[in-house]
């Protein structure tokens, strides 16, 4: 009992099912005609619901041609619509016929597209699944249609099908319509294997390539030693002064003196709010205040000595949450 009540609320928790809405296409028709049929016109309701449902479920050419019938709202005119949907899009010829053009006009199939290839095998297996319900389409098997339809094939997948009819041809009989729609899905389904197929390798490097460019690169930085090496006897206080002067440290972007901002004391004292301001008029990236870049994008955050959390130590408050650049250089 509890089981059939927890089984008819998820029922009534399930959508609502309705049919598409048909635009014209007649090798859509039977679906839509049996989906309109099941959910709408078996239902008790009048001939003026049923005409607004009919209305509300077309499109296009199917909607233009019966809207007269939409003026009425008897039940002459709910079956004065559906002769003329029937009439249009429901005979057996029109559907069938349908299908071939559709055959006829399909772009050739690329040595090296296998998407292409499995979106034709899907098509013949939905024209395979038709036949014992379109009248007519039968004319699928014959030997004529099949050479149609094998040329839009792949030149390795023709090849290949050519060898199963020369063989087939022994025992005096052309391979049917279906052996060739099972054929070209056999050999779909290899050309799109995920694993081993030049399709899916091909997919596979292209993504190891994305990863790779979205890895951030490591950079190394150079830094002075906290005990440096004195200079050689050849090297005298005057070229070393020379060389300090041919090679000066970077100014201080806050103060001009000589250490980096980092380490400037009045940069230090400070507000937060003074900070923020500085930063975001030079155009300063708060994760290493260095210009050029949003701090999101940051590849060499500073790492603070107070709290070891990744912002410049001169950003330290204590209750500190990672601040958003909003300035680049």
């Amino acid at each position: 009992m509890l089981q059939a009540f927890q089984e008819n609320i998820s029922l009534g928790r399930l959508p609502v099912p309705e049919p598409n809405i048909f635009s014209g296409d007649p090798m859509q028709f039977p679906e839509w005609k049996n989906a309109f049929t099941a959910l709408i016109a078996r239902k008790n309701i009048g001939a003026a619901d049923k005409l607004f449902y009919l209305r509300k479920y077309t499109s296009g050419a199917a909607a233009k041609m019966i809207q007269g019938a939409f003026l009425r709202s008897d039940e002459a005119a709910y079956k004065d619509a559906w002769s003329k949907l029937n009439t249009r899009f429901g005979d057996p010829f029109i559907i069938q016929r349908a299908f071939r053009e559709k055959i006829a006009h399909w772009p050739k199939v690329e040595d090296n597209d296998a998407k292409a290839l499995r979106d034709y095998s899907d098509f013949l297996s939905a024209c395979n699944d038709a036949i014992p319900h379109v009248k007519g389409l039968s004319i699928l098997d014959d030997c004529e249609e099949n050479r149609k339809m094998a040329i839009k094939l792949p030149a390795w997948v023709g090849n290949r099908w050519n060898r199963r009819v020369t063989t087939s041809l022994k025992k005096q009989e052309y391979p049917s319509f279906k052996v060739f729609c099972d054929f070209v899905a056999e050999e779909a389904e290899v050309a799109c294997n995920p694993i081993t197929s030049p399709f899916g390798l091909k997919f596979q490097e292209s993504q190891r390539k994305e990863a790779r460019q979205d890895k951030p690169k490591h950079q190394v930085m150079v830094t002075q030693a906290s005990n440096p090496i004195a200079p050689s006897p050849s090297t005298t206080p005057q070229s070393q002064a020379s060389n300090n002067q041919a090679n000066p440290p970077p100014p201080c972007t806050f103060c001009d003196g000589a250490h980096s901002i980092h380490k400037c004391s009045k940069f230090g004292d400070k507000s937060m709010e003074e900070k923020t301001k500085f930063i975001q008029e030079n155009r300063l990236c708060f994760g290493c205040l260095r210009k050029g870049h949003y701090s999101k994008n940051c590849k060499r955050r500073s790492t603070c000595a107070k709290c070891k959390r990744s912002h410049p130590t001169a950003l330290h408050y204590a209750s500190h949450r990672p601040a958003r650049a909003t300035a680049v250089a």
